[in-house]
């Protein structure tokens, strides 16, 4: 009992603290971009790089192919260019895969919620993401500096 007591205490814990994540904005980690939505979509570099290289793929087939140099942290990407649908996304550097650039979609968290021991944060976007997929918080760029596809 007390052991459960104190899973319950933790629990509800967890909750009051998250509620200060409300109204904030955060990058999650995803595998995919989706261009029938209005998102926000960022590639995290851990250094300044160049010689990366994105491609777009649909049903595992390349669609497009970017050339980029990246600033260390967020590095929004402009998707006017690329026509609605879905994409998967491989990110390489120097042709070999380069899993320290992360993709990520941004969102405003609306509301949060416990599901078992895993917090879940609910977004403005419809979207409903773990807590463990952030991969930035802090100030999000505008998209006054893209990348465009």
């Amino acid at each position: 009992e007390q052991t459960q007591a104190l899973e319950a205490l933790m629990a509800q814990m967890t909750t009051l603290n998250s509620v200060n994540m409300i109204g904030k904005q955060f990058v999650f980690s995803t595998s995919g971009i989706d261009t029938t939505q209005n998102l926000n979509y960022y590639l995290d570099a851990p250094t300044s790089m160049s010689n990366v290289t994105l491609t777009l793929t649909s049903g595992g087939n390349p669609v497009k192919t970017i050339n980029l140099s990246l600033t260390a942290g967020l590095n929004p990407l402009n998707l006017s260019g690329l026509a609605p649908g879905q994409y998967g996304v491989q990110i390489t550097s120097n042709g070999v895969p380069n899993p320290n650039v992360k993709l990520g979609v941004a969102g405003m968290v609306q509301s949060v919620s416990l599901s078992g021991t895993n917090l879940e944060l609910a977004l403005q976007s419809g979207l409903v993401e773990p807590s463990s997929n952030i991969i930035y918080a802090g100030n999000i760029p505008t998209s006054s500096n893209t990348t465009s596809i």
